[in-house]
């Protein structure tokens, strides 16, 4: 009786961990099958990169600097008289020519001055047409005649100076240029010697650079020049290379460089503030590697270069450089292909696959 109670007792127990280990065996190998990491297949997978290669081409070197542009001629027009303003016909940013009437002063003193020096200068001419009547009929001597010919130099030379007065009530321009600073007002009153007008000479522009001894060796006169406003990179233009100045600065060690701006666009102002790319030597058949393809750790520079389907790490010495590539002094040779998209991840001698 007692054997067949522990027959009815320990089956359950039994299928139910049999249940069990059927249930889970199934969900185990199918785990084992989704898992990407556990597959053979996924690990040898390649990695996907883009390359390019290197070549032989003309590659320029470059230094910077800035600048600050300066107009041609700048003049401070100053009153030479003194006088009520009357009329100013000219404002800021307005380009004007030489000769034109800037501005006018009360001149009604200045005229009354003249049309009396005027009538002093006719009395003193009839007094000598007199005097030489007289004199030559020995009616007088020749000192009262040489008194009256003194007489009428006085008058005309009181009369030019008063018509020099009476024009200075005139404001002209003596440069053609743009008015860049206005100090004066209709009813104000101007001194002599007293600053009314600044006037730019803004065609052309020139900017003075200061470059160090060792990178002037490959510039010459009339070479052509990069420009860009530094507030607005967008804004390019070029210049040319006017002057290089002969001396070498002992306190600093640089050489004056004068440029002159070729072509200015509208937003380029006297006194914009530039950034200068002068070329300073040329290579014509240096091995090219892009820029995008670098890596940069510790100091030094390597490239990827992809053979029979793995990406192997070489170490790059580079000379000159401009915006899109470097120039490989060891390291590759032309033809090579290096990486330059999937870089970032790669480890020497991995499996690549080149995509487009």
């Amino acid at each position: 009786m007692r054997k067949r109670v522990f027959w009815f007792i320990i089956p359950p127990s039994i299928l139910l961990l049999v249940g069990l280990i059927v249930w889970f065996r199934p969900m185990a190998a199918q785990t084992r099958k989704a898992d990407p990491a556990a597959a053979p297949e996924t690990r040898k997978r390649a990695w996907p990169v883009q390359v390019a290669e290197v070549r032989r081409g003309p590659i320029r070197n470059f230094t910077r600097t800035t600048a600050t542009l300066e107009p041609d001629r700048q003049v401070q027009v100053v009153s030479e008289t003194e006088g009520l303003v009357l009329q100013v016909y000219v404002d800021e940013g307005d380009y004007v020519q030489e000769g034109q009437i800037l501005a006018s002063i009360d001149a009604e003193a200045k005229q009354l001055a003249l049309e009396r020096a005027v009538v002093r200068l006719k009395k003193a001419q009839k007094d000598l047409e007199r005097k030489k009547a007289a004199l030559a009929t020995h009616i007088i001597s020749q000192s009262e005649y040489d008194q009256a010919q003194y007489e009428a130099d006085l008058a005309e030379a009181e009369k030019k100076a008063a018509e020099v007065e009476l024009s200075r009530c005139t404001i002209r321009a003596p440069i053609a240029g743009i008015v860049t600073e206005r100090w004066i007002e209709p009813g104000q009153r101007v001194q002599p010697r007293q600053s009314i007008f600044v006037l730019v000479d803004a065609e052309p522009l020139r900017a003075r650079i200061y470059l160090p001894e060792k990178d002037i060796q490959g510039i010459r006169p009339n070479q052509v020049v990069d420009l860009a406003l530094n507030a607005q990179e967008e804004v390019t233009f070029q210049g040319r290379i006017e002057k290089i100045h002969p001396v070498v600065d002992p306190q600093t060690g640089t050489v004056k460089i004068t440029l002159i701006v070729l072509r200015p666009p509208p937003q380029v102002r006297p006194g914009s503030f530039v950034d200068v790319r002068v070329v300073t030597q040329r290579r014509e058949a240096a091995l090219l590697v892009p820029k995008r393809a670098l890596i940069e750790e510790y100091g030094e520079t390597y490239v990827f270069v992809v053979q029979d389907g793995r990406a192997l790490r070489r170490k790059l010495q580079v000379g000159f450089a401009d915006d899109q590539f470097v120039e490989a002094l060891t390291g590759v040779e032309a033809g090579d292909r290096v990486v330059t998209a999937g870089q970032g991840s790669l480890r020497d001698g991995v499996s690549v696959e080149v995509v487009q």
